[in-house]
């Protein structure tokens, strides 16, 4: 990975698109909070239980980017200004009403 720190903003996008998991055949809306704002991205049902399980995370970083937990947590860390979503965001926000919880 030191390559992509000496490698800027274009190593990271490309980290992202090689890490990226996002399947055109997602159809299940699985939403989030991002800067205060109920957000959607389209899921499979395998990958809406991964995001469940805290295995896969969310990278907002011009669009979203479904990746692997690893890897969030690697972006998070080299760039703080880069929004990551994890399922330890969501159940970590006591002040979301229940009927908004999905």
């Amino acid at each position: 990975m030191n390559a992509f720190r000496r490698g800027g903003p274009e190593a990271l996008k490309k980290l992202l698109e090689l890490s990226r998991l996002n399947d055109p055949a997602g159809n299940i809306p699985h939403h989030f909070v991002c800067d205060g704002r109920i957000k959607t991205i389209y899921v499979t049902a395998e990958q809406r239980q991964a995001l469940a399980d805290g295995t896969l995370a969310i990278v907002v970083l011009d669009r979203y980017h479904l990746v692997p937990l690893a890897v969030a947590q690697r972006i998070q860390s080299l760039g703080k200004w880069i929004t990551v979503v994890t399922t330890d965001d969501c159940s970590a926000r006591d002040d979301v009403p229940d009927h908004l919880i999905w």
